[in-house]
């Protein structure tokens, strides 16, 4: 086939022994401040906070004995669990993962002790939007699909669909709560500590929706003024209440923001669902009219590239930074049939070669029976949930999910 011929020749060769590296673990830091978990990169699985040892260690949120005892069985070469599902799992099946992309399986630290460089602080899963990759960990919108509807019938996928009981004892405490809450002020009395650290290279403000949070100036006017701060927005807010937010950030000259979308007009509504593209365009009119900096975020799944030259085009000359969506697997790139890599692959050459070179090394893999039975369930429910249609993806990708027993 001839989409096969050509990526086979941009294909990474796997090697016997895979190497299981990753610097991120020593100098990424992620910590959600409405469920008291840290994450060692935005992709790692999420670890609770033990707040009693983090009493008698104070300052050492970074070096707990867990995130010690990763980093060792990183150097030697023992594949971390909560590494699985993006990165050691799209690997083993010759994809790209998170770890290839950011380019940190060079080992540039060897210490198991360390501080962190980036700093990533999700305020919490306030969303009014269920974009179509996410899930209830970072959006409210989510969580009240799934408990208002039921779950979704697909598998192997943990609990990402279903509903438990630590779940609703986080909806159901407010953002005043959990800001006066004790274990949220010690929490944040160690990422204070941390984000003045002469290591510290940038900070990261995420959500749920950041401009949903009511105390989101108050969280950027206590971090320091000299490094780049990204406050990281879907735009899925009440346009008066944005312009108003906007207003108070205006004058942190070192706040940039970055826009989470990859599609536009119908294709965006069905990726980021809760949002319209009037909405979208009104609130990124308001960021210009503020004179604040920004960039976007794109997530590169099976069912954001086929809108993706045209947001390219839309974007002009704004900076695009792109993640892999690995998890759930099923929204990989890979899970498409041949006739619609072919038009994806016949148009890679009009997207940035950043992205260009994920999307190659993919889409040669072949999706097995699973991952397109899960698509088919998860599509069907998703779209009659929200009274959406498919048919703004290729006729042949529809019909192939449909197909499928």
């Amino acid at each position: 086939m001839k989409l096969k011929n050509q990526i086979m020749t941009t294909m990474r060769t796997m090697t016997t022994k895979p190497d299981y590296y990753c610097s991120q673990k020593f100098w990424w830091l992620s910590a959600d401040i409405e469920k008291l978990t840290t994450q060692s990169c935005c992709s790692a699985d999420p670890d609770k906070i033990n707040i009693e040892w983090l009493n008698s260690n104070p300052g050492q949120l970074f070096n707990t004995p867990k995130l010690q005892s990763e980093r060792r069985d990183m150097l030697d070469n023992i594949p971390v669990t909560g590494c699985a599902s993006n990165c050691w799992n799209p690997e083993s099946r010759g994809s790209e993962s998170r770890r290839i992309i950011m380019g940190t399986k060079v080992k540039t630290h060897i210490d198991i002790e360390s501080e962190p460089e980036v700093l990533h602080i999700m305020i919490g899963s306030q969303c009014n939007m269920t974009c179509i990759y996410c899930c209830k960990q970072y959006s409210s919108a989510w969580f009240n699909d799934i408990s208002n509807n039921g779950i979704y019938s697909v598998t192997d996928v943990g609990d990402r669909f279903t509903i438990n009981s630590k779940d609703r004892v986080v909806a159901a405490v407010s953002q005043k709560e959990i800001n006066i809450s004790p274990n949220k002020i010690k929490l944040f009395d160690e990422l204070s500590k941390i984000s003045k650290s002469s290591k510290l290279s940038a900070i990261s403000i995420s959500g749920g929706e950041t401009f949903l949070y009511i105390y989101l100036e108050d969280l950027i006017a206590k971090l320091p003024t000299n490094i780049p701060i990204f406050v990281y927005t879907g735009l899925g807010v009440n346009e008066k209440r944005f312009s108003k937010e906007l207003e108070k950030l205006k004058k942190y000259q070192n706040v940039n923001l970055v826009i989470s979308a990859e599609n536009i007009s119908k294709s965006y509504e069905m990726i980021r669902a809760g949002n319209t593209w009037h909405q979208f365009e009104n609130n990124l009119i308001e960021i210009q009219k503020h004179g604040i900096k920004y960039k976007f975020n794109s997530v590169l799944s099976n069912l954001t590239l086929f809108g993706l030259v045209d947001f390219v085009k839309y974007v002009g000359n704004v900076d695009i930074e792109f993640n892999l969506c690995n998890d759930p697997n099923f929204l990989s790139i890979h899970v498409m049939d041949d006739y619609s890599k072919e038009i994806v692959y016949n148009n890679i050459d009009k997207l940035p070669i950043n992205a260009q070179n994920i999307i190659k090394n993919s889409l040669n893999i072949v999706p097995n029976i699973k991952e397109q039975q899960n698509l088919k369930v998860y599509l069907t429910e998703f779209t009659k949930r929200r009274k959406l249609s498919l048919d703004i993806f290729p006729t042949t990708f529809t019909e192939w999910i449909n197909n499928v027993v």
